[in-house]
């Protein structure tokens, strides 16, 4: 989440979406190189592949890497933090698609239920976060200056105290779907639920593309 929040700092929204719209790619080729290296322990991630689910993946790395090739060079000029961007994005995918296998592994092994799931790395993951949120700076698009996350919050709180509530809004919003994200990843390969959360990052983008938004 980190990882993805930087780097909707540092990229335009749409671009955001199409790349994360590759998770499916990275938790297929992933869930392939666990079931070689370690079969014993991921055993139940194994799942059927076939031609066609591997044309649609190829395709769609094709259209994100097309996406990023394209824009490359308008972004580049307006960003100078573009390329840096795209990799923290891509890092983000890599990130999520651990967290799942590493959900679904603890819940097999310990019979966590998702909400419990959601405490037990919820809870440590903001504590870790707190530390980087305070003393590490980054870029962002609005700033030339890099600044913490606390100081990008102090200078949101300056214009407008109401972005608080949507942020805590946000946090609960987010909470009901990593339950049901965690629901699903008891049930299913990792690959199927990245297929599975794609789909509110197509209606993201349709959302944005029809408003106007971006």
């Amino acid at each position: 989440i980190g990882l993805n929040n930087l780097s909707l700092s540092l990229l335009d929204i749409n671009l955001n979406m199409v790349l994360r719209s590759c998770g499916p790619a990275v938790s297929m080729l992933g869930d392939k190189l666990l079931c070689s290296f370690f079969p014993a322990v991921f055993a139940s991630q194994k799942t059927a592949s076939s031609s066609s689910k591997y044309l649609a993946v190829l395709m769609l790395v094709f259209g994100s890497a097309n996406a990023v090739w394209s824009m490359r060079d308008v972004e580049a000029a307006q960003n100078q933090n573009f390329m840096f961007g795209v990799l923290v994005c891509v890092l983000s995918i890599i990130a999520w698609w651990l967290e799942i296998v590493l959900t679904g592994l603890l819940s097999a092994q310990h019979e966590l239920n998702p909400a419990s799931n959601v405490l037990w790395m919820g809870v440590p993951a903001a504590c870790l976060l707190l530390v980087p949120a305070i003393t590490a700076r980054h870029p962002s698009t609005w700033s030339p200056d890099w600044m913490t996350d606390f100081e990008v919050a102090s200078v949101a709180a300056r214009w407008s105290y109401s972005c608080f509530g949507l942020a805590l809004l946000s946090g609960v919003i987010a909470t009901g779907y990593n339950i049901l994200l965690y629901t699903f990843s008891q049930q299913f390969s990792p690959t199927q639920v990245a297929v599975a959360s794609s789909t509110n990052k197509v209606l993201l983008l349709l959302v944005v593309a029809g408003s106007g938004f971006s």
